[in-house]
């Protein structure tokens, strides 16, 4: 199944790139790879999918806003960092929705939460009542009979 999606992909890919080449070149096909890889690796760990978890994107989380902007960027980066002419254009699109779409956000709803926070500790409140076990272990040596 894998090879039946992945066949027509391979052949479009190999298409453009022998098109990029003949119009611009090979040195120009190896820089492209080269730069879009860059990029996408600084899209994806920067401003993608590292920014995930930082804090102010946990207090937005649930509007979406910084959470769906993360996700698309780091997916972008993704496409960007594979080789290939069709997937630089398809990470392009994607960054660039990102960049564009913006969900409706209702920030008019407080999402605070109550905590209770429990301390526990082994001291007794009333020492004379604290039952105290003592255990002893106890190494035998075995023998064969």
């Amino acid at each position: 199944m894998l090879r039946i999606t992945f066949l027509p992909y391979l052949i479009i890919e190999l298409i453009l790139a022998y098109l990029f080449i003949i119009a611009y070149g090979f040195f120009a096909f190896f820089s492209e790879v080269m730069i879009s890889g860059f990029i996408g690796i600084l899209l994806m760990f920067r401003l993608g999918f590292g920014n995930i978890f930082s804090q102010n994107n946990m207090q937005d989380m649930f509007g979406g806003l910084k959470i769906f902007n993360a996700i698309s960027l780091g997916l972008g980066g993704l496409l960007l960092f594979l080789p290939g002419l069709l997937t630089d254009a398809i990470g392009i699109c994607v960054i660039i929705a990102s960049f564009f779409f913006k969900p409706k956000v209702d920030n008019t709803q407080n999402f605070t939460h109550n905590y209770t926070y429990y301390e526990f500790s082994s001291k007794s409140e009333d020492k004379n009542n604290s039952e105290i076990i003592d255990v002893e272990v106890v190494d035998e040596p075995k023998s064969v009979r």
